[in-house]
Order: C-alpha cells, then sequence, then structure tokens
C-alpha cells in the first residue's frame, strides 16, 4: 500500500543520510587498493564494470565504476560524466563520492543503490507492486525533471528498487 511505499522511501532517504562520503581529509593519498575491498559484480559495459566495495577503515559499503581507460575512445567523454556526477544534488540520482584515478584504470566511488530492478520488482509481485511502482516513478519523474533543468539528458536510465 501507499504508506508502505512512502515509509519505505522514508527509510531510504535516512540511510542516505546516514552514509557519509569518506572524509576528504582521511588518507587522500592513499590507493584505492589500500582503502577499499571489492565485491560482487553488479555489472559490466562497453569500458567499465560496477562492482560493490567496502572501505576497509569505515566498513561503509559503496559502488565503484571501474573505467578501463585502454577500452576508452575519448576520455573527454568521461570527464564529462564526472563533472556532471559532481555537480548533481538531488535525493534521486546517484552521488559520486571520491575519484581514484590511476595509470590503466579510474576508479569512481559511488552510492550503492540495492533492491534490484523495477521491473523484477513488478513481475514478481504481480498487481500489488503497481501501486508502489506509482512512487518510483513520481520519483524518476522528479530526477528527470531535475537533470533537464541543469541542461542533462540522461542517455543510460537504470530504475533500481531501493
Amino acid at each position: 500500500d501507499l504508506t508502505a511505499s512512502a515509509r519505505k522511501e522514508a527509510a531510504i532517504l535516512a540511510r542516505r543520510k546516514k552514509k557519509k562520503s569518506p572524509s576528504a581529509t582521511s588518507l587522500a593519498s592513499n590507493t584505492f587498493q589500500e582503502l577499499y575491498s571489492l565485491g560482487e559484480v553488479l555489472g559490466e559495459g562497453a569500458y567499465a564494470r560496477v562492482q560493490t566495495c567496502v572501505n576497509i577503515f569505515t566498513g561503509v559499503e559503496y559502488a565503484v565504476k571501474i573505467i578501463d581507460k585502454a577500452k576508452v575512445e575519448d576520455m573527454n567523454d568521461i570527464t564529462r560524466e564526472i563533472e556532471i556526477m559532481q555537480s548533481m544534488d538531488h535525493p534521486n540520482v546517484i552521488k559520486l563520492y571520491e575519484i581514484y584515478d590511476e595509470p590503466k584504470k579510474m576508479n569512481l566511488i559511488m552510492e550503492l543503490v540495492t533492491g534490484g530492478s523495477l521491473l523484477d520488482e513488478i513481475l514478481t509481485s504481480g498487481c500489488s507492486a503497481e501501486r508502489g511502482s506509482r512512487i518510483i516513478f513520481k520519483q524518476i519523474a522528479c530526477a528527470l525533471q531535475y537533470l533537464h533543468k541543469q541542461g542533462i539528458v540522461h542517455r543510460d536510465l537504470k530504475v533500481c528498487v531501493a
């Protein structure tokens, strides 16, 4: 029901507030490998893969986008993506916390969203998920409106249930 969905959304926002980005003063000269432990692979693309990672000092779990520079045609595209992500501040847009630029790869430490895809949720829950999906679609619309007001068009929208 909508009340349960509203509670779930409030819990997501509360978790986001609890999650703090890794401290800017914490070991800034360290490498990604010295600060994080890699976990499961969440997805793969043409030039990058996304995995879970855990900060070994704080225990906080994040997603890391590991970009293979050898597979990137134009690093300016990556630079633009990073600049856009750094400028975003919306509760329904993934946050970028840290960047580790290495000679052969680049690691982008981002907010981790768990729960799977909305399509999977609807297929397994049936009609009952339709009511809850309205709230999720409203969140998507709000995020897209925010992006469009910033002059950004998202070409690879992924919908996950948190």
